[in-house]
């Protein structure tokens, strides 16, 4: 990894891998090991289909993750079923309070997308926003969707960005973070 980023001159920050929870079930301290390297190069992490494997928090707590992408299963049926509206609601609240990206996949109707910004959900992938791209129309996309294309590029942004909260600290007075605080 270290030589491909070196060698296309890519920012690490700019690169996000995605496993899945199997691949964490299959060699945990083998992947634990992998994903924290990874980390220390600055390259982000997603978890993708989260919630259709063998979900444990413990993996959210114990694992390098930057961004939680709700399986498509979830959004499916989430205009007519109160069921999928709480669960996805509680994955949705759950990534942020962890100050995690959240990511809806499988976005193909309006109303799954009116439903997941009514649930504070950011950003979104699906058919609704673009069919899959051959290669040669990927730069063509970019130039014409996106202005300027960054590393939530392939991610349409539901709600507007959030503003980081002022903080209350009297002048002259230090500030403390958080140790979660500042994660993205």
């Amino acid at each position: 990894m270290r030589r491909a980023l070196a060698q296309s001159g890519l920012e690490p920050a700019r690169l996000e891998l995605e496993i899945t929870e199997s691949i964490m079930l299959d060699e945990p301290e083998q992947t634990l090991a992998v994903l924290e390297q990874l980390k220390q190069l600055g390259v982000r992490v997603a978890l993708d289909d989260f919630g259709t494997g063998y979900s444990s928090l413990s993996y959210l707590r114990r694992f390098p993750i930057d961004v939680l992408k709700i399986d498509k299963s979830f959004v499916d049926d989430i205009a007519s079923e109160d069921r999928q509206v709480l669960l996805t609601k509680a994955i949705i609240e759950l990534g942020q309070s962890l100050n995690l990206k959240v990511i809806a996949e499988g976005i193909e109707r309006d109303e799954q997308r009116e439903r997941l910004r009514a649930l504070n959900c950011e950003l979104g992938q699906g058919f609704l926003f673009s069919a899959a791209l051959e290669p040669a129309a990927i730069d063509e996309f970019f130039a014409t969707s996106l202005r300027p294309p960054h590393a939530e590029a392939a991610n349409h942004r539901l709600l507007p960005r959030r503003r980081p909260a002022a903080r209350n600290t009297p002048r002259g007075a230090a500030s403390r973070k958080c140790p979660s605080e500042g994660r993205s």
